[in-house]
């Protein structure tokens, strides 16, 4: 037996059931209209992207686990990886009513959370009541209302307007300035004149201007309104223009075109933004792209272009330098993009083929004493052990090693060797005639 606040959520899941099917006739346009929903909720971002760990907290949130477990959904909404909702515009994919009927349900009531507010760094402000006692010590003079805060001018302008305290001119400042200039400037703040355009049309200071604007505060934010009312209006007509000319522009092409404009109207125009800027193509799949590169045969060019690099490397006169796979390899080009994971590269033949050809150390000292003889031979001198040792640059235990290899090519090159080296075929039967010499009484 199902408890009772089970009993009662089926029963509102099946009402809610006929009312959808009402309206929607196919899935495809439940989820279109669950789309639309969810955009207003504000569980669709404004670039198309749906909010599916904020659906599911919203379902498990609006439905009691054993009510989820009935229906076998428990583990759908549990899963915090994943599509909470397939919507997606394709008609082969289908979206699961039961679900998108949850969600309707879970909307009705549900209030779109509002933004933070920006968090704004504290100034070094002084409160009202001390701005209002400095200026009357001071007898409105700015300059000592600065000094006896401990402020600077551009503070204390920033004080002033955060608590609505307007400054009155002194006589001596409107005398210098004139009535007649002080009015039409004044006009020319009412008209939204910009700041930069007054100051060289009537050639006054910032600091003067800011004066004049603190003498008025209803005229000062009167001009900021209109000055910044201008400035969307005008930002508004150029995006609208760009979209209007572009009909395939997108968020990112905007961006790319004008990104002051667009920077200053998701400050203070972005309703207008949400509104009217192009919403980002939802996922729609794409299928892999195949390799058109033919492996195999790429794979054979390389097997015989390390043959012949090969090749090439072991017939050069210079001294030997030992043959290694990855020499081969850099040889003919192949890098990392043809052998991403080096125990199983694309292409395996050449691979292979470059690790055949490779030197072990002992055919690499085979082929270097070779050399060394040969070299050895234009001196025209008897074989030594140590002069030998010289021109290969080999240890002298490691000649030993090569011992019999020496002895055949000196003889193949009519070379002798000196009577006191460890590496001739009479050293050590020589040797032994002494020792049994010096053993004889």
């Amino acid at each position: 037996m199902l408890p009772t606040h089970v009993l009662e959520e089926l029963s509102q899941l099946a009402k809610r059931t006929l009312t959808v099917i009402d309206q929607s006739q196919t899935a495809l346009s439940l989820a279109l209209d669950l789309h639309s929903k969810l955009l207003k909720a504000g569980l669709v971002c404004t670039s198309g992207v749906t909010k599916h760990a904020a659906i599911k907290d919203l379902i498990t949130s609006s439905y009691s686990s054993d009510f989820l477990r009935t229906l076998g959904l428990e583990s759908w909404a549990r899963k915090r990886r994943g599509r909470a909702i397939p919507l997606t515009s394709k008609a082969s994919c289908i979206p699961n009513a039961l679900q998108c009927i949850l969600v309707f349900d879970a909307l009705e009531g549900y209030e779109r959370p509002q933004p933070p507010t920006p968090a704004r760094q504290r100034l070094n402000i002084p409160d009202k009541d001390t701005v209002m006692k400095a200026m009357q010590a001071s007898e409105l003079n700015f300059d000592k209302v600065a000094e006896t805060l401990g402020i600077g001018w551009n503070r204390l302008i920033t004080t002033l307007r955060r608590h609505e305290i307007e400054f009155p001119l002194s006589s001596l400042f409107i005398n210098r300035v004139g009535i007649h200039k002080l009015e039409s400037i004044r006009s020319a703040l009412k008209s939204g004149l910009p700041i930069k355009q007054i100051r060289r049309q009537f050639a006054i200071s910032p600091w003067s201007l800011d004066l004049i604007r603190l003498d008025d505060l209803e005229l000062d934010k009167q001009h900021r309104n209109t000055i910044l009312e201008e400035r969307r209006l005008a930002f508004r007509n150029v995006i609208s223009d760009f979209i209007r000319l572009n009909n395939s522009a997108t968020r990112s092409s905007i961006r790319k075109a004008h990104p002051n404009a667009l920077k200053v109207l998701y400050e203070i125009d972005r309703p207008w933004l949400d509104k009217n800027l192009p919403l980002a193509k939802p996922y729609q799949g794409y299928e892999r792209p195949k390799h058109r590169i033919d492996i195999a045969q790429l794979d054979e060019q390389f097997v015989q272009a390390i043959r012949e690099q090969a090749r090439i490397y072991l017939a050069k006169p210079d001294r030997p330098k030992r043959l290694a796979a990855t020499t081969l390899l850099k040889s003919v080009g192949i890098s990392a993009i043809l052998g991403p994971k080096p125990r199983s590269p694309r292409c395996k033949r050449a691979f292979a083929e470059a690790h055949l050809l490779a030197e072990t150390l002992e055919e690499f000292e085979v082929r270097l004493i070779n050399w060394s003889i040969r070299e050895y031979a234009k001196l025209h001198i008897p074989i030594s052990t140590n002069k030998l040792r010289r021109v290969a640059r080999i240890p002298a235990q490691r000649l030993q090693k090569s011992r019999k290899l020496i002895i055949e090519l000196a003889e193949s090159l009519d070379i002798g060797f000196d009577s006191r080296c460890t590496l001739s075929s009479t050293y050590h039967s020589q040797l032994t005639c002494d020792l049994d010499r010096l053993d004889k009484p």
